[in-house]
């Protein structure tokens, strides 16, 4: 029990950097500070480390422990303070096919579908099925399948980490969920899905609504003003 006392005690001493706010360069060098110290400490608590490796080898193993949590900890603590969030990717986006709203709430980011340039089904997609709400009919969940895709939030499990937002985001065309991160350019919100690493995979730019393009002109006529309303939506294309 002294033992588990001790480890939850530098935990606690791991977040302090987090807790004050201090920025990434002051939190690494306070948390190698730890590092070094508590490596310090071992070697004189074991007088000779070469002749007790075992003993060395856990000390060094449970800090490092600590500190890989401490760290994920920290993020989860700057997520739910708000410090240094990028807010700029909040608001209401388009692309040629839909138009969607990412928000942030409960301490992660959210993306609802709200239109889609095709919001029913085509004869020449489905004639037993022409003119009826489109729905997820792609989502490997089987229980899914009958929810509308608009509506839907598409984003899960983001995070702000490494400056900027990081998470899933499903795909009702394909029904895959790929790993993403998103980012604001010049104006344009850019969101990168990829499977394993950011470098194999595709990036997808979304324009403002308030850019007013005919598609996006007709998408916004079929927001009802309820939902307008509800989700203080005030663009107007008129």
């Amino acid at each position: 029990m002294p033992q588990l006392a001790r480890l939850i005690a530098r935990r606690g001493t791991l977040l302090k950097p987090f807790e004050l706010k201090l920025n990434s360069t002051q939190r690494s060098a306070f948390i190698f500070h730890l590092f070094t110290a508590e490596l310090k400490h071992s070697r004189n608590r074991h007088l000779d480390p070469m002749t007790q490796p075992k003993c060395f080898f856990m000390s060094a193993l449970q800090l490092l422990t600590l500190l890989i949590s401490a760290c994920f900890a920290g993020t989860t603590i700057a997520a739910d303070q708000n410090v240094d969030v990028d807010n700029t990717v909040f608001g209401l986006w388009a692309s040629e096919g839909s138009i969607f709203r990412t928000y942030y709430e409960n301490n992660t980011v959210k993306g609802e579908i709200l239109a889609l340039r095709e919001p029913v089904y085509t004869k020449e997609e489905s004639p037993e099925r022409a003119g009826q709400t489109r729905m997820d009919d792609k989502n490997p969940d089987e229980s899914l399948r009958n929810r509308t895709i608009i509506g839907m939030n598409i984003y899960s499990d983001y995070v702000f980490q490494n400056g900027q937002w990081q998470g899933k985001i499903y795909d009702p065309e394909s029904g895959n969920t790929y790993q993403s991160n998103m980012k604001l350019k010049s104006g344009v919100l850019e969101i990168r899905g990829y499977v394993g690493m950011p470098m194999f995979g595709r990036t997808a730019k979304f324009k403002a609504v308030e850019s007013c393009t005919d598609e996006y002109a007709v998408m916004l006529t079929r927001i009802a003003p309820e939902d307008k309303a509800s989700r203080n939506i005030t663009v107007s294309c008129d």
